[in-house]
């Protein structure tokens, strides 16, 4: 495949062709060894249909992983499953690509953690946890707490042996605990903060449940019901809790991710159009001019799942997202479909699609903000 280099500055709009991401990521497989309650393809009692990378996907991946500068292995899966984690490794340490993981941390090898430790370019690990305690994790996801939190601490004392790293700056080595806001665990968010800082975490991120689930599922006498468990039910708490974390995050100097507080209305916590605060976001929105401007469908972060669908980005989904598919091993055909360039078009002209408006876009809502929508 040829490829062409990567530009220094934005690249010039439609309707040229735009070259090869800087950031691609990676969903191998839909295949994970937990049930979180929460998770709409995994939840304990929901049947998976296993997709997974096709054999020429594989190849197309190894092809485009030495022209990018970060290579990320997220999405609905567990990518330590995977059984090409130490090539695929070998391969970006090789070419000196940043690496991006997500992992739920139930499992970690010897040859996983030898893997790890001679990654020689920028290495960052984000870990899914979202409790405190082991009884509430049981609960929501499944495992075993102390396992989890054993490997936890082995990936984030990789992380910190590294010579890239720098503690308590932006730094692309680094390692992240993330944690979902909802009913069953909110009284343990502070702990949550308190116990990652203490473990050496750089970064906690939490989040809040989408309200686009409706689901009810059972784990023992454990009952949970999606739409009960949602922020929206607790929103003035929620609030508050969202501002003392902030509170607590500053002072311990902890770079921490939050989520958007319900805007208020007469002091009340109403369903209008929410609201996201820069500082809270761990990427700075690019602005052209006085209006932001996305960059996913040039350069920025761009999604292949194992289905083969294509996503200029990780913040929409569905048909009318999908820039084209890649099952056959022909990336360039989809990154430089007659789709994509429309989208590209229209981004430019800041004309946001639906998949735009109805995600959870940062650069679309600071632009509400600025337009005062």
């Amino acid at each position: 495949m040829n490829f062409p280099k990567h530009e220094k500055e934005h690249p010039n709009p439609y309707p040229l062709v735009a070259p090869l991401p800087d950031d691609l990521q990676f969903g191998l497989s839909n295949v994970c060894n937990l049930t979180c309650v929460f998770c709409g393809e995994h939840r304990i009692g929901h049947p998976v249909k296993v997709r997974r990378f096709s054999a020429a996907m594989r190849r197309m991946m190894m092809g485009l992983i030495p022209h990018v500068r970060e290579a990320a292995f997220h999405e609905n899966s567990e990518f330590f499953l995977d059984r090409d984690f130490v090539p695929i490794l070998e391969l970006c340490s090789r070419h000196g690509v940043t690496l991006s993981l997500n992992t739920n941390a139930s499992r970690l090898t010897a040859g996983q953690i030898d893997a790890l430790e001679d990654y020689k370019a920028h290495l960052n690990i984000a870990i899914s946890l979202d409790a405190a305690r082991p009884a509430t994790y049981a609960k929501l996801r499944g495992g075993r707490f102390e396992k989890v939190w054993d490997h936890a601490q082995t990936l984030v004392d990789i992380v910190r042996r590294k010579p890239a790293y720098r503690s308590r700056v932006w730094c692309p080595t680094h390692t992240t605990a993330a944690f979902i806001i909802m009913g069953e665990n909110r009284s343990e968010a502070m702990e949550f903060l308190e116990m990652v800082d203490a473990a050496g975490f750089d970064r906690v991120s939490f989040y809040r449940l989408h309200d686009s689930g409706d689901w009810q599922c059972r784990r023992g006498e454990f009952a949970f019901d999606y739409q009960a468990q949602g922020s929206w039910n607790f929103k003035a708490e929620y609030n508050e809790l969202v501002r003392d974390l902030e509170t607590e995050a500053r002072k311990r100097g902890i770079l921490c991710w939050l989520p958007e507080p319900y805007p208020l209305v007469e002091g009340k916590a109403d369903d209008g159009p929410t609201e996201i605060h820069a500082s809270h976001h761990p990427e700075a929105v690019p602005v052209l001019g006085k209006e932001p401007i996305c960059l996913k469908p040039w350069t920025g972060r761009s999604v292949i799942l194992a289905s083969g669908a294509l996503y200029p980005c990780c913040h929409a989904w569905g048909p009318e997202a999908e820039l084209g598919n890649v099952s056959d091993g022909d990336f360039n055909a989809a990154w430089n479909s007659a789709k994509a360039q429309a989208l590209r078009k229209a981004l430019w002209e800041h004309r946001f699609p639906r998949m735009c408006r109805n995600g959870s876009c940062p650069v679309y809502r600071s632009w509400l903000l600025r337009k005062g929508g």
